[in-house]
């Protein structure tokens, strides 16, 4: 649940609404075997969202998001858990991204887990 600042219109170009961050997004660019799924909402400054992902050779399971958004940028804990038969196996981790906006459909940032950064690109899901 997060609510975007109203901007009409960015230095960029970009002309965001109050909840452009609303929707279902994956991750792009992904090691083969891995995906991230997520559906966002916001609600004031706050973003909430669920979903799921995979990785290669290993179980995947549930995501959960939660943080924060302030005009493009956007700031969020990705809590992973993996799942065996739909069960909750190992202790869950949490991954920091950093992000903004580089289009109405694309984030782009740095995500960091346990010192490790890499780079992770969302894209909104608009198709079926």
């Amino acid at each position: 649940m997060l609510a975007l600042a109203l901007l009409s219109s960015c230095g960029d170009g970009l002309s965001l609404g109050p909840n452009a961050l609303d929707g279902r997004w994956f991750a792009v660019d992904e090691a083969p075997g891995m995906s991230l799924h997520l559906i966002l909402l916001t609600h004031s400054n706050s973003v909430t969202g669920s979903g799921d992902w995979t990785g290669e050779a290993i179980l995947g399971g549930d995501v959960t998001a939660t943080g924060q958004v302030n005009g493009r940028f956007v700031a969020l804990d990705l809590t992973f858990e993996h799942l065996l038969n739909g069960v909750p196996t190992g202790m869950p981790f949490t991954e920091h991204f950093a992000g903004a906006f580089t289009s109405n459909n694309d984030i782009e940032g740095t995500s960091t887990q346990n010192g490790s950064q890499g780079q992770l690109h969302l894209r909104r899901l608009t198709g079926p």
